[in-house]
């Protein structure tokens, strides 16, 4: 009977669950996913632009004139030079290559003050030594065609000149120095005339 009793007390007692913790998330989450610490490493830097000095490009100097001036004014130039020419201003205005012409004698010959036999320019023979001419005019007229043939063969601009009509071997390239300088100034200044009107300030020559 006790047996009994303590049977049916067994069965009267409420059943109690065991709470089972809830499952494990798969993913962990960490700190870093909320207060991200980014390594220099791991930075990437858009390249910097690469600095490239500008350079201009390269000026040349046309042997033919792009303008005219008055014979006055040239025999003005010619003459505060002292120079024999200046009664030919005419003639050597009638070639496209006038300044050039100026500006060459200003290298090889004084300043175009005195040459010997007229050659104003150092117009070499085809066998080596100096050409001469009997007359201004003579001369004048070789300069204006010898500058016409190394056109026509395409030396068309005072830079191509360089180690070819001065020749200097004891430089690089055979250049003889301050040639080219001293024609291109005397060229530009002599066309500056026609841009000022045509007054030239021959203190500034």
């Amino acid at each position: 009977m006790k047996l009994l009793i303590l049977c049916l007390l067994l069965l009267l007692i409420p059943f109690q669950a065991v709470a089972t913790p809830p499952p494990t998330p798969t993913t962990s989450t960490t700190a870093s996913q909320y207060n991200p610490v980014i390594l220099a490493s791991q930075v990437q830097l858009a390249p910097l632009p690469i600095y490239k000095e500008r350079k201009e490009p390269p000026s040349y100097t046309p042997l033919k004139a792009p303008v005219t001036i008055s014979p006055e004014i040239l025999t003005q130039y010619l003459e505060s030079k002292n120079s024999p020419l200046a009664p030919y201003s005419a003639q050597i205005l009638e070639s496209p290559y006038w300044s050039v012409i100026i500006g060459i004698c200003s290298v090889e010959q004084y300043g175009c003050s005195r040459a010997p036999d007229w050659n104003y320019w150092g117009l070499m023979k085809a066998g080596g030594g100096l050409q001469r001419f009997s007359s201004a005019e003579e001369g004048i007229s070789a300069i204006s065609t010898y500058l016409e043939k190394q056109v026509s063969q395409g030396r068309d601009m005072l830079e191509s000149f360089r180690g070819f009509y001065c020749v200097n071997r004891a430089y690089p390239g055979n250049v003889c120095p301050g040639w080219e300088t001293t024609v291109k100034n005397v060229k530009t200044l002599l066309e500056s005339y026609a841009a000022s009107n045509n007054n030239p300030n021959t203190n500034n020559n």
